[in-house]
């Protein structure tokens, strides 16, 4: 075990003389260096100070440490943010195919036409019986209920005008064949005879075009009064049949189209 040593009171003395502030001789006025302790130049070492060279000095000489490679690629900036070059090619590439699909698949916005709506009374049974008729709407309509075509008198019968708005926003042609009813109130939808396009041979739209279009449709009022023929009515979806966009020579079939018939249209029967 190392023992304990007490310190040198000399070598103390010595230090304290050392580090002693400015003195003033009382005599000359001047500094009193005489307790100052004196550089020792026997006791001094040689050091070496590097010089720069001539080649040192060249900035165009300098070659940058590279940094380490992560081995991962950067991929292309967008804004403030690097995406994998993979990782954009996949989103092009699933943009590029939601854009074919809404062109070629798509259907046309459906809107109402309040103004091209409304109901009016014919006689359906004015040139033949009920079995012609019959035969007629099978053969040119789509058929909602077949049991609403059973009074054979002409007064049980309205045909009401649905107008819709066909907005394309495809670069293709658009061919509409037919519409049909897909849905009414419960109540009333063995009342809906059939539907039909008021144009024999359906309707075209025009590549990124808009028309107007107008809807058929048979409705067997018997026992019903206004209320109950307008809810009849306002109650349909309908949506379109044989929907397909013209490419080039041939027709691609599509997605159909629907639409509720507004309630904002009223329907009477004596309209």
């Amino acid at each position: 075990m190392d023992s304990i040593k007490l310190p040198d009171q000399t070598k103390i003395d010595d230090l304290k003389g050392g580090y002693r502030g400015k003195v003033i001789h009382k005599e000359t006025g001047f500094d009193d260096f005489t307790n100052v302790t004196r550089a020792d130049f026997d006791r001094a070492t040689v050091v070496s100070v590097p010089t720069r060279t001539e080649e040192e000095e060249d900035e165009d000489d300098f070659i940058p440490k590279p940094l380490p490679s992560t081995g991962k690629k950067i991929g292309v900036k967008i804004g403030r943010t690097y995406i994998a070059k993979a990782r954009l090619a996949k989103i092009i590439a699933i943009c590029a195919a939601v854009l074919v699909v809404y062109m070629l698949f798509f259907p046309p916005f459906m809107l109402n036409n309040e103004d091209a709506s409304g109901s009016r009374y014919v006689n359906i049974f004015a040139n033949s019986g009920l079995s012609q008729v019959k035969e007629d709407i099978f053969k040119n309509a789509s058929v909602h209920s077949e049991e609403a075509l059973s009074s054979e008198k002409a007064q049980d019968y309205r045909i009401c005008t649905i107008g819709f708005k066909l907005r394309n926003l495809s670069p293709f042609e658009l061919k509409i064949d037919s519409y049909s009813i897909v849905l009414a109130d419960p109540m009333y939808s063995d009342s809906l005879v059939y539907a039909a396009p008021m144009n024999e041979g359906g309707d075209t739209v025009a590549p990124f075009g808009y028309e107007s279009v107008e809807v058929q449709v048979l409705v067997n009022v018997k026992d019903m009064d206004d209320k109950a023929f307008d809810e009849a009515v306002t109650s349909m979806v309908i949506r379109t049949v044989g929907l397909k966009k013209k490419i080039g020579g041939f027709y691609c079939p599509c997605i159909p189209a629907f639409a509720m018939v507004s309630n904002a249209i009223t329907f009477r029967l004596e309209d």
